[in-house]
């Protein structure tokens, strides 16, 4: 999606949290005279970094529990790894040989686990630091050249 919105004109500036393996940029933005990298150098600030991050990490482990994604262990395997080290701050690993494992939800069950997932999101609210570093980022691009995107039929991943 970034690659189409710097095509077609958008300036795009991409404040990655993290650098190298997950983080690296894909080939066709690097460089790319519409597309800027800054480092995001924030962290959250307001004491929620425990809840947030094992939230969103549970939240991405059962997004490979749905229906379109159940083949795919090895995302699933890489987000329970990923949920695990949230939940330990880096202190525990899962073995190599962890076997996948599907949680047995029904739809209705499931439905309602993503509701109570969403409800708790919702009530963590913006962190002042990243606002900052925002509001940092827009002062430095306001005369781009098409600022507004419309972002119709886009569903987050996040």
């Amino acid at each position: 999606m970034v690659g189409h919105l710097v095509d077609v004109g958008h300036d795009v500036t991409l404040a990655p949290a993290q650098t190298g393996g997950d983080g690296a940029m894909p080939e066709a933005l690097v460089g790319h005279p519409r597309c800027r990298v800054v480092p995001a150098g924030v962290t959250r600030q307001d004491g929620l970094k425990l809840a947030s991050g094992v939230l969103r990490s549970t939240r991405d482990y059962l997004r490979y529990h749905e229906a379109p994604f159940r083949g795919a262990t090895a995302n699933r395997g890489r987000a329970l790894r990923a949920l695990v080290r949230s939940v330990s701050n880096g202190t525990q690993e899962l073995p190599a040989e962890m076997p996948d494992t599907l949680l047995p939800l029904n739809d209705r069950s499931a439905a309602r686990l993503w509701k109570a997932l969403r409800d708790l999101e919702a009530l963590i609210p913006s962190d002042p630091a990243f606002e900052r570093f925002i509001a940092d980022q827009s002062a430095r691009t306001c005369s781009s050249s098409r600022p507004w995107c419309r972002w119709e039929g886009v569903r987050p991943s996040s």
